[in-house]
């Protein structure tokens, strides 16, 4: 078994090494498209953009007067309806026109002239004339067309004078990038790689984790495992630390994945809009604390590399040296670094520390998201929570149980 072990490691080794930058860059370019799905699914491409509400009104204008049609049915209710509007209109008219006119004499002859030739009465009898002219305007095709036309303008005049502009510069860019014509068709082709791109990096995934298993294996039940084979294994745990650093750990995630209601008798609905997403590996979480200019994140940002990136990969350094040279275990240093920063090692506690950021940040956002169903009764809205711990997770996670076997194997093998 002992000639079979570092060829068998060796191997192990270069399928690891292979399977890892396989699914490291499958992982990356399906996270781009990630990115690239996010932007073009953000609210304010959505619910918050004026476009997409001048969109939905104008098409609900032209349903509404392409729709209308007069016929002995509904043609004496909108007699009623635009007579009694034009009654009150012309009763108005005439209150206000005597008011105008009492304050002076020639508005008191004014308004005598009109009392007795009773202009405002013959205007009333007009209204039945009136009426019929408005429905038959109406009832024509070509004026329908012209209405709808001019309510349309007013729409997009009034939305465009009252709200700002949307920026499209990014979602221009993607569309190019993807060589799509609008938002919905870039959105489905995007999402359509996303799919391609995992079921390729999934063999890849469950590769790594297999080959995790297989070297656990060997830490724990190969008993003719000897110092020379630990370099081995601590190229093994490098890989996943490599992996764990850079790839994303958390990804936050908050939606509305379905926002309607009806408006003027129609049914409207925004589906599936982004409100916040977050997807960092800890390299990139590190990089944005440190350039940042406010002292106490940089504080952060620097334990955050110490804790998570130079202890252990200082760690791995020892354990080298180690099983190189161990007569460096009569180093107070070196003893500490290998047996005994397992008690201290922040490492672990990291890994702990970000599952239960994802469990607060995971109950933070559902409760937030959840509050928005009860805005109004009147809208039917439904949230999402779609946060989840990501592979970086999950491989630094492998490297923290392979490193603490490690350790405990060349303090039995110094034993």
């Amino acid at each position: 078994m002992k000639n079979f072990t570092r060829p068998f490691l060796s191997i192990l080794i270069l399928v690891l090494v292979l399977t890892a930058a396989f699914t490291f860059r499958g992982l990356i370019r399906e996270g781009n498209y990630k990115e690239d799905l996010i932007e073009l699914s953000k609210v304010k491409y959505g619910l918050f953009n004026v476009d997409e509400w001048k969109e939905a009104i104008s098409e609900i204008i032209t349903v509404e007067i392409e729709d209308f049609r007069l016929d002995e049915s509904n043609r004496p209710e909108l007699e009623h309806k635009i007579s009694s509007l034009l009654y009150t209109a012309v009763d108005d008219l005439e209150k206000s026109y005597y008011q105008e006119n009492s304050q002076s004499i020639l508005g008191f002859l004014k308004g005598g002239v009109v009392y007795v030739t009773d202009i405002f009465g013959n205007i009333r009898l007009e209204i039945p004339n009136f009426t019929d002219q408005i429905l038959d305007f109406l009832n024509d095709a070509d004026n329908r067309a012209k209405i709808k036309g001019f309510l349309v303008q007013k729409l997009n005049d009034y939305a465009d004078g009252t709200f700002s502009q949307t920026d499209y510069s990014e979602v221009d860019k993607i569309l190019t990038k993807y060589n799509q014509s609008n938002l919905e068709d870039a959105k489905s082709f995007v999402n359509s790689k996303i799919q391609e791109s995992s079921k390729g990096t999934a063999v890849g995934k469950g590769l790594l984790i297999f080959l995790a298993f297989v070297s656990g294996g060997v830490l724990l039940l190969d008993k003719s495992l000897s110092m020379a084979e630990i370099p081995l294994l601590l190229a093994i745990c490098l890989t996943y630390l490599v992996l764990g650093l850079s790839l994303p750990m958390i990804e936050i995630d908050a939606r509305i994945s379905e926002l309607s209601f009806r408006l003027l008798g129609h049914d409207v609905a925004f589906l599936d809009q982004v409100l916040f997403f977050k997807s960092k590996s800890i390299l990139e979480v590190v990089s944005l604390m440190i350039f940042q200019h406010k002292i106490e994140v940089l504080i952060i940002g620097i334990l955050v590399l110490l804790f998570s990136v130079v202890f252990p990969t200082l760690k791995l350094i020892c354990v080298w040296v180690f099983s190189r040279n161990p007569a460096r275990a009569s180093s107070r240093f070196f003893k500490f670094m290998l047996f005994k920063s397992g008690k201290w090692s922040m490492a672990d506690v990291f890994v702990v520390t970000i599952f239960m950021a994802f469990i607060g940040f995971n109950g933070i956002i559902t409760e937030q998201t959840k509050q928005l169903e009860n805005v109004s009764d009147r809208l039917d809205v439904l949230t999402t929570n779609q946060s989840s711990l990501m592979h970086g997770f999950y491989l630094f996670l492998i490297f923290v149980i392979l490193s603490i076997g490690i350790s405990n194997r060349i303090q039995n093998l110094n034993e």
